[in-house]
């Protein structure tokens, strides 16, 4: 995902072309207050993003290209001063922005990281704590296997991400149906 096709010319032109009347003259940071420009700036950059990461990363789910897009756009706003919000209102894409989008790629791409990490843990955790509940008492090798592909089962549904979540007691049917 933290490829060259982040910065192009055409992700950093699509924001601001958006945003470019608000804030041309300011000479700090103009995109770094929420309001119109920011918005349209982040939005812009968004869905050009958007657009490109899941035509080069097809096997990203739309969540995961859409928090990276988001994140990515957010950076971007942050970072901008006057001269190079000015440069790029006029079309022109300063030398500095190489950087920056390289810059903006790793800090998203380090936050997506750990929010699976976190996932991660949660699913680990919502595991073990069904191995502790679910049937305990049994103990042969056949009970355990069943426990084990249960608690994983449900570890799962109940820990996605998004839509695919089940509430606990659709995870307990569900996986009860898969035993």
């Amino acid at each position: 995902m933290c490829s060259k096709s982040l910065v192009g010319r055409s992700l950093l032109l699509a924001g601001m072309m958006l945003a470019a009347p608000a804030f041309a003259q300011q000479p700090t940071f103009p995109l770094l207050q929420d309001g119109g420009a920011r918005s349209a700036f982040v939005g812009g950059t968004y869905r050009t993003c958007f657009e490109k990461q899941r035509a080069e990363n097809g096997t990203l789910s739309a969540p995961m290209v859409g928090a990276f897009c988001l994140c990515y756009g957010r950076s971007m706003a942050d970072t901008i001063n006057g001269a190079e919000y000015e440069a790029l209102a006029t079309g022109k894409l300063p030398d500095s922005f190489v950087e920056k989008g390289r810059v903006a790629s790793n800090i998203c791409i380090a936050r997506m990281a750990q929010q699976g990490s976190e996932e991660r843990r949660l699913r680990v955790a919502v595991e073990n704590r069904c191995r502790s509940e679910y049937h305990p008492e049994d103990t042969d090798f056949a009970a355990a296997q069943v426990r084990d592909r249960f608690c994983g089962c449900y570890a799962e549904a109940v820990t996605r991400s998004g839509k695919e979540a089940k509430s606990p007691r659709d995870a307990m049917d569900y996986c009860s149906q898969r035993l």
